[in-house]
């Protein structure tokens, strides 16, 4: 039997902790102890720390990953193995900064500024619950419920757990908690918790939350799939490999521009991702072109031809929305794509090749087009005196997380050091995407503060924003977002 302690703690002040007991009296250890076959042992335990983040602070990827790293620590390799820890987190957080309806989340490693090196973080041993969300879609009678049902999906996912059409591992229903026989883990569940001991692909801290096992995705609660069709194809199978084109299905078809497409690794790259139909009626999606999600997949062919799907610092479940597409209104989003979870994603000089696939509402796949671009050596003998002071800055621990999360978690010495480049240096290339970053991270960090407070970091926002869209450099969907914050008035 294997014996996992979990750490629960308050993410910030103000959040209210559930009991995480269902209304049978069943308690999270019980549900993975007779859902592994008596196999596994979570033993949870609630931090004595208090809260750790002050209540303006939201809930975004950076400060729910450093809150992973304030809660258990650095990791520890199991004694006497060669792979997973024993110590796992849950944190207890009130919404989710990029989806606000969110139940919860599971997160890996997070970004670490590095080349080709280990990782300081393991895979796989936190996740997040979201009262809050919670309270606001359930009736008080459901609340404690859904929390406890929400807390053995998110754990679930920690001991690499896909999501399932029954028990604990379906996602939640967008109206109501499912009745108490789903409360548990069945069959499938089960058999690879029993594993937990042997396979590093089920421990927590073990292998990346995609590795052995099915990408399949099931169809979502509350929508019965078709009787011939129990399960979709896989979203990607590696036997086949990926496709030479763009492979447009159902009047939908999918394409993506990489913006710069010329980079040092260390710079901000991000990957704008279109969705277009052909139907003469709008169309409802799942709002999913993020990498987090199982229906969408970024792969990254390196120079030497060796493929990886880019690994998100956070894995998401479906939470309901939708985007609406028309034949005359696509939706986009940009993605960050310079790093990822455990370091940067172009770790060596050459040409790369990025391709997206993403799951239609049928069921089937489409592809994107291939888009090539060409990463420059970190050492480049022909790089100037200007790219060398960009890569000692942007390489620098507090300013590569910063352009990558943009989290209001990360204003002070690092936001001071960027601001303090992008002065001196005002036409190096990637000066519109650093500028970009402070404003939008800058607008963020305004959201919840006093009115004093929040007319100043808006008017630095503001100017930031506009040098990024004034110099030109600042392409795609990004100057559309830069454009659509200065709109917002700075005395609001």
């Amino acid at each position: 039997m294997v014996n996992i302690r979990c750490s629960v703690g308050v993410f910030k002040s103000g959040v209210r902790m559930p009991r995480l007991v269902s209304d049978g009296g069943f308690t999270l250890q019980d549900a993975f102890f007779f859902g592994s076959g008596e196999q596994v042992n979570v033993q949870v335990w609630e931090s004595g720390g208090g809260p750790m983040y002050h209540p303006d602070l939201p809930a975004d990827d950076f400060l729910l990953n450093d809150g992973a790293n304030r809660l258990l620590g650095t990791p520890v390799i199991r004694p006497g193995r060669l792979f997973g820890v024993d110590h796992v987190g849950l944190l207890i957080a009130d919404r989710y900064r990029a989806s606000p309806g969110a139940f919860g989340v599971m997160f890996d490693r997070g970004f670490e500024p590095v080349f080709n090196g280990p990782s300081t973080r393991v895979p796989r041993r936190c996740c997040a619950v979201f009262v809050n969300a919670i309270a606001a879609a359930r009736p008080a009678a459901e609340f404690e419920n859904e929390c406890y049902y929400t807390a053995a999906h998110e754990l679930g996912h920690v001991f690499n757990l896909r999501h399932a059409g029954r028990g604990f591992m379906r996602t939640s229903h967008p109206s109501n908690v499912y009745p108490a026989t789903e409360f548990q883990f069945f069959s499938a569940e089960m058999s690879r918790l029993r594993q937990c001991d042997v396979d590093h692909t089920v421990c927590p801290g073990g292998s990346d939350f995609y590795a052995g096992v099915p990408t399949n995705e099931p169809a979502a609660a509350g929508r019965a799939r078709p009787a011939k069709s129990k399960t979709p194809p896989p979203l990607y199978d590696p036997a086949r490999g990926l496709p030479k084109r763009a492979t447009p299905r159902g009047g939908f078809s999918l394409e993506i521009n990489a913006r710069p497409d010329v980079f040092f690794p260390f710079e901000p790259v991000e990957l704008d991702v279109t969705l277009r139909t052909s139907s003469a009626t709008p169309v409802d999606v799942p709002d999913q072109l993020h990498p987090g999600y199982e229906r969408f997949a970024v792969f990254v062919t390196a120079p030497d031809g060796s493929r990886a799907r880019y690994a998100p610092v956070v894995h998401h479940c479906d939470h309901g929305r939708v985007a609406t597409v028309a034949r005359n209104k696509p939706h986009t989003v940009d993605l960050t794509l310079f790093g990822q979870s455990g370091g940067y994603t172009f770790s060596r000089p050459g040409f790369y090749q990025i391709q997206a696939l993403f799951r239609i509402p049928s069921g089937r796949a489409i592809a994107s087009n291939v888009e090539q671009v060409e990463v420059r050596p970190v050492a480049d003998p022909k790089g100037s005196a200007v790219a060398e002071t960009a890569r000692r800055v942007m390489t620098d621990p507090g300013v590569a997380k910063f352009l990558f999360y943009r989290s209001p978690g990360l204003i002070g010495p690092a936001e001071r050091r960027l601001e303090a480049y992008v002065d001196a240096h005002p036409k190096y290339p990637s000066i519109p995407a650093a500028h970009y970053a402070l404003g939008a991270c800058l607008m963020r960090a305004a959201e919840h503060r006093p009115r004093a407070e929040r007319t100043r970091l808006r008017k630095r926002a503001h100017a930031h924003l506009r040098r990024a869209v004034q110099s030109k450099g600042l392409k795609g969907h990004r100057c559309e977002k830069a454009e659509h914050l200065l709109a917002v008035p700075v005395a609001h």
